[in-house]
């Protein structure tokens, strides 16, 4: 197991783990029960109903080199977005009365496109 790993993982439970009861934990209330290659095993007890948990985690190593493929890929993405985002829209009053107009002047809506 990386070091780094899992002393991230024993932060990230200290900040965002929460009992049942409501309580959250410190360090202190976490033991490492197992560690081998990528799996580490943590023993959580509750500070306020001593109430245990078993939480195993898993680390996965990812290749990073195509990591900046996917950050380009999500900002042609974005930019697609904000771009939509940009055109103007209908509001729900100016379509009311558009089909008010239509139907006085008895036009289908396919005769618009036509």
């Amino acid at each position: 197991m990386i070091y780094e790993a899992m002393k991230w993982l024993v932060e990230w439970l200290t900040s965002s783990y929460k009992c049942e009861c409501g309580s959250s934990v410190s360090e202190k209330d976490i033991d490492i029960v197992w560690a081998a290659w990528n799996t580490v095993n943590f023993d959580i007890i509750c500070p306020n109903c001593e109430k245990h948990w078993i939480v195993k985690s898993q680390i996965v190593l990812l290749d990073t080199n195509g990591l900046s493929e996917v950050n380009h890929s999500i900002e042609i993405i974005k930019n697609k977005l904000n771009w939509w985002k940009k055109i103007v829209q209908i509001s729900d009053t100016e379509i009311t009365t558009l089909s008010k107009d239509l139907k006085e002047k008895q036009i289908q809506v396919s005769d618009l496109f036509n």
